[in-house]
């Protein structure tokens, strides 16, 4: 049995509400192999269908995104450490839960933050072999690790990230212990065709 909770033992300074887990339920419609997150108190017993969590969740009958969740089922009970750890490790967090469980096309959406060198070297050879010398260039010269710009008790976090076919500076403008306040994308590079994706 699959646990998103494990995947908080990646993060030193992300973790939830006091009280409170995740969980999941499986989707259970066309892409029934897609789990949908959400937050519940660790002494409530865990929905038992897609339709429970439709009528607690999306009670408008929104479909969710096949890989991606509706946010407010559960990151409002998700907490971070207002630090620059903290933000940095929230905007990871942010981006990358919904993929604790690969379904179908969900490999499409593969992303991956890109702090170190290394790790830009790894991905241009993989998935960067498209790209011009000089969009190569300006993956590699975009500024290491996060930069985080706090102010009046907010914080912007932004770091370069991988999207396929797609480089850029994913950011988040939030404020401890959980508020997103805003969001930015500045685009590094771009392929322009297929590239390898696995």
């Amino acid at each position: 049995m699959l646990d998103p909770n494990d995947l908080l033992h990646a993060f030193k300074h992300v973790r939830m509400k006091e009280g409170y887990v995740l969980d999941y339920v499986w989707r259970g419609s066309h892409h029934a192999g897609a789990p949908l997150l959400y937050a519940r108190r660790h002494d409530e017993p865990s929905l038992r269908s897609s339709a429970e969590y439709r009528a607690r969740y999306l009670p408008t009958g929104t479909e969710p995104h096949l890989t991606r969740n509706d946010e407010d089922a559960y990151l409002p009970y998700v907490e971070f450490d207002p630090e620059p750890l903290g933000y940095s490790e929230f905007l990871v967090f942010r981006n990358e839960i919904n993929f604790f469980y690969w379904v179908w096309h969900a490999f499409y959406e593969r992303s991956e933050y890109l702090p170190t060198q290394r790790a830009r070297e790894a991905n241009l050879n993989q998935d960067g072999t498209h790209l011009s010398h000089e969009d190569q260039e300006r993956v590699r010269s975009a500024f290491l690790g996060a930069r985080v710009r706090e102010k009046n008790g907010s914080a912007w976090v932004g770091m370069l990230r991988y999207h396929p076919f797609r480089w850029g500076i994913q950011s988040l403008h939030v404020a401890a212990p959980n508020k997103i306040l805003g969001g930015d994308y500045e685009l590094v590079a771009e392929a322009a065709g297929w590239t390898r994706m696995y």
